[in-house]
């Protein structure tokens, strides 16, 4: 899944980010947990990740590019099947959301391809596109992200928690892989609680447990870089692709990368699919 949107001034949205639980469509809210700071978006940035089950097997390339305030770029590369995907996403900092998602398959040779468009509407219901079939669901609580997105819109909002070693909720969104009416289901709530430092790589983490109904009631584990509020690994032990037997994301490195490298970059990479 996976885009775009509009933003308003900064200060607009800081002020919105700050103000009172509500959320869209009188939806439980925990977006108090956070404050948004435009100078903790790492915009420009790139996000070198590998994602695999948790013994590492099946692993592909997911890069995650930070294009500007709210606009995040994710890449994703599966050479052995000669495919990739890019996945564009605009950040609510109003609600710590991806409140528009759009995905477009790639491949060599050809024209990108739009796969879906997933958006969320001023009432509080998510919205998505497949093929020009629609389904509409309420969502409940907020922040809520896509767990098949790669919690890569969940992974944005930790730099801008108020208390890095409390607890915050969020509401679960899945695309429905099974045959039926539905293409999309609100799965529950996720709660994300600190846990301790650990050291990572050449750095130390804070270490987050996340579990609820939305993850099936599994405990899973999210590693975030203490000083720069990026995310080094989750490890989750349910899947959020059917091609997968659980989820881990391991970062590999990152680097500062202008809107021309980038462009150049993917369309390098897609060639080589």
């Amino acid at each position: 899944m996976g885009q775009g949107g509009r933003v308003g001034p900064l200060l607009v949205l800081a002020a919105l980010a700050a103000c009172g639980p509500q959320a869209p469509g009188g939806a439980a809210s925990d977006r108090r947990k956070f404050s948004f700071h435009a100078d903790r978006v790492p915009v420009g940035t790139a996000f070198h990740y590998v994602k695999s089950n948790i013994d590492g097997t099946h692993a592909i390339r997911v890069v995650a590019y930070v294009a500007d305030t709210a606009r995040l770029e994710v890449i994703k590369l599966e050479p052995e099947q000669h495919a990739g995907a890019r996945v564009v996403a605009h950040l609510d900092w109003a609600t710590f959301s991806a409140d528009t998602i759009a995905s477009e398959h790639l491949s060599p040779g050809a024209p990108p391809r739009p796969q879906a468009r997933a958006w969320i509407t001023t009432d509080g219901r998510f919205v998505v596109d497949v093929g020009g079939r629609r389904d509409t669901i309420l969502v409940p609580q907020f922040p809520v992200h896509v767990y098949n997105f790669d919690f890569l819109s969940l992974a944005q909002v930790f730099a801008h928690l108020r208390d890095p070693e409390g607890a915050f909720t969020i509401g679960v969104v899945n695309p429905v892989f099974a045959e039926g009416p539905h293409l999309l289901s609100f799965d529950g709530v996720a709660t994300v609680r600190f846990a301790g430092e650990v050291p990572c790589h050449v750095a130390v983490c804070r270490r987050y447990e996340v579990s609820g109904p939305g993850l099936r009631d599994a405990r899973g584990a999210i590693s975030v870089q203490r000083e720069l509020g990026y995310v080094q690994s989750m490890e989750i032990p349910v899947p959020d692709n059917p091609a997968w037997r659980d989820f881990k994301l391991e970062l590999q490195r990152v680097e500062r990368v202008d809107r021309a490298a980038w462009d150049r970059w993917v369309a390098l990479e897609v060639a080589k699919l």
